[in-house]
């Protein structure tokens, strides 16, 4: 790492870098206040993008007068939901209402939705704050994010999901969303040391992508129209830094067949999981897989397999594949 990487991303001062469920329980416990959250965050945002370069749009003034509503409502008895008081951040090319929305692309500048994306506005409803939206490549198609540096150096947080895995990693988000056409929630997760999941084609609704499918933006330049392949494929789906937190997210948005139970503790009841099977692949035909790779995806079957659930190989399921994608 750099020396001005490590003088500006010391490790972040509790409760920043907190995983979300924690932040979610402190706040209903009144151990803290939403905006004290929201606000430590801001302050970390602040601290690490000089370096980092993540941030497509902050949203400060917006941020703190939510928190300080939601403040107000809580403690008139509303009921906390499952994101109560969690500082989030959101791709750039997911519509967020008020907030400009601009794809990573010239051709949008100074675009600002009139709406939230179905993804948001049940990130909202769940009590989540949003307090930045995050760098991608235009249009989200890149393996990189240019300009967006990671946090463990001069290298570079992947992409398209680039800008919201670096600040994730950073501290200065606890979770976030972003969208995965052919990895690009996975890639930047794994260049910057957290988690992502693509969710299957159709399991949220993934209304409110831009450009948009049938939207006012489907006629300017560049833009992909709505019988696209990305329009298809493209999904939007959780980063974070812990398992629990992504599945919270997952539930959250509405992701179909998840277990009833929810997020489990290590140990607990499988949700149902012990009644489904569990397919796996050691590669396909056209890459090789690094035997660091075989040796993780193994332990984790093992691990899988220790722990009561059907594993079951599933060879040349893959095979084919990775030439189509690029074809």
């Amino acid at each position: 790492m750099s020396p001005r990487a490590e003088a500006t991303l010391d490790a972040p001062r509790a409760p920043v870098g907190w995983p979300a469920w924690r932040l979610r329980d402190a706040v209903i416990a009144g151990e803290l206040g939403v905006r004290e959250v929201v606000r430590a965050h801001l302050d970390r945002l602040d601290e690490v993008e000089p370096w980092l370069n993540a941030a497509a749009a902050i949203r400060r003034e917006s941020a703190l007068a939510e928190a300080t509503d939601l403040e107000t409502r809580l403690a008139g008895g509303e009921q906390p939901g499952a994101l109560c008081g969690v500082p989030v951040t959101v791709k750039d090319v997911i519509a967020t209402a008020g907030t400009p929305t601009a794809c990573g692309s010239p051709a949008f500048a100074g675009n600002v939705p009139e709406v939230d994306a179905v993804a948001v506005g049940r990130l909202r409803a769940a009590g989540a704050i949003v307090i930045a939206k995050t760098r991608c490549p235009e249009f989200a198609f890149g393996v990189t994010t240019p300009g967006t540096r990671s946090p463990w150096g001069a290298h570079s947080p992947g992409g398209s999901s680039g800008g919201e895995a670096a600040l994730i990693a950073a501290g200065a988000s606890a979770v976030g969303i972003g969208t995965d056409y052919g990895g690009s929630l996975r890639w930047p997760a794994q260049c910057c040391g957290v988690l992502a999941l693509r969710p299957g084609a159709g399991a949220l609704d993934g209304t409110g992508q831009l450009p948009g499918r049938g939207g006012r933006m489907d006629g300017r330049p560049g833009a992909p129209g709505p019988d696209s392949v990305q329009r298809h494929f493209q999904v939007i789906g959780p980063i974070g830094r812990t398992v629990r937190d992504l599945a919270i997210v997952l539930a959250t948005l509405g992701a179909r067949q998840l277990p009833a139970a929810g997020p489990q503790e290590a140990g607990g009841d499988s949700g149902g999981l012990r009644e489904r099977r569990i397919g796996w692949v050691p590669g396909e035909d056209s890459e090789r897989v690094g035997d660091d790779a075989r040796a993780a995806l193994a332990g984790a079957v093992g691990a899988l397999a220790d722990a009561g659930l059907n594993v079951e190989p599933a060879p040349g399921s893959l095979d084919g594949l990775h030439v189509a994608f690029n074809a």
